[in-house]
């Protein structure tokens, strides 16, 4: 990789491997694998709380808190991240949204999550 020195106003600006742009974790080699682990945390976190609220509220509740609190993860920037990363790494999150699902509608865990999507 070549070392590049940028100046603005004379001073140097610092190379970093990762920064945080309007909540969007951007790598420096366009990788996006921090992004997605980071979505990850926080959806496995909000399934934890939808685990523990599903035999106090109702269906309709939780598929509210579902949209709320999961949802704006992976659909946040995801124009951006998402087209540029493998499947295989994107399936942790389709497999997060399937949890989330099946937690919402009282399903076994190992429940197929096609018609509980319908």
């Amino acid at each position: 990789m070549p070392n590049i020195n940028i100046l603005i106003n004379n001073q140097k600006i610092d190379r970093v491997n990762q920064t945080k742009v309007l909540g969007v974790i951007v790598q420096h080699n366009l990788k996006w694998h921090s992004q997605i682990h980071c979505i990850q945390g926080k959806i496995a976190k909000t399934i934890g709380v939808l685990n523990k609220a599903k035999n106090i509220l109702s269906v309709s509740y939780l598929n509210l808190l579902y949209q709320s609190l999961i949802e704006p993860y992976p659909n946040y920037g995801c124009i951006i991240w998402a087209n540029s990363e493998k499947s295989t790494i994107l399936e942790v999150l389709h497999k997060l949204q399937k949890r989330a699902a099946r937690v919402i509608v009282h399903a076994n865990r190992r429940a197929h999550s096609r018609p509980i999507f319908f």
